[in-house]
């Protein structure tokens, strides 16, 4: 009977969180394959950051605090961890929605690129489900959303250190 649970428990651990799972995929300018799919993408279960508006007419409004979440805790979060120490600057780092769990369950379209990237902070969590919490902060962010009439994406762009629109 124990062996049946630990049989079910390893194959639920095996089974748990596949390339399809993950919301978003992410790929970093000048990174070889990382991921297990055949593009080499990482796998994100979740991308979020911060804006925080204009306090004043006279003071610029700021995004800030990119997090993501990933669970290839190999090689990618060793990399993260070295730019985060180093303070070295990563050229792009693109999210985009995955294709595979686009298959199996329709995720918005939401494509951002950040520029002159430096890693802040990595959080890694070794438990049953390894993964690790990265933090990034850009000087450029570019999100391309769909237009609603025609489909076509469309960009919005915001130089985050001069505190504007390019």
């Amino acid at each position: 009977m124990a062996s049946r649970f630990k049989f079910l428990f390893l194959l639920f651990a095996a089974l748990s969180f596949p390339l399809e799972a993950q919301h978003y995929v992410v790929s970093i300018d000048g990174w070889p394959k990382m991921g297990p799919g055949p593009d080499g993408k990482l796998g994100a279960f979740e991308f979020q950051f911060l804006t925080v508006p204009q306090p004043t007419a006279s003071a610029k409004g700021t995004v800030q605090d990119f997090q993501f979440t990933i669970q290839n805790v190999g090689d990618a979060v060793a990399r993260f961890t070295k730019h985060a120490l180093e303070g070295s600057v990563l050229k792009t780092v693109l999210f985009e929605p995955n294709p595979a769990r686009n298959l199996l369950v329709q995720v918005p379209p939401v494509v951002v690129r950040l520029s002159d990237v430096r890693v802040t902070a990595v959080k890694l969590s070794l438990h049953s489900f390894p993964e690790a919490l990265v933090t990034l902060q850009a000087s450029k962010i570019e999100m391309f959303t769909p237009n609603p009439t025609t489909g076509a994406m469309q960009p919005f762009r915001w130089d985050i250190k001069a505190g504007k629109g390019m």
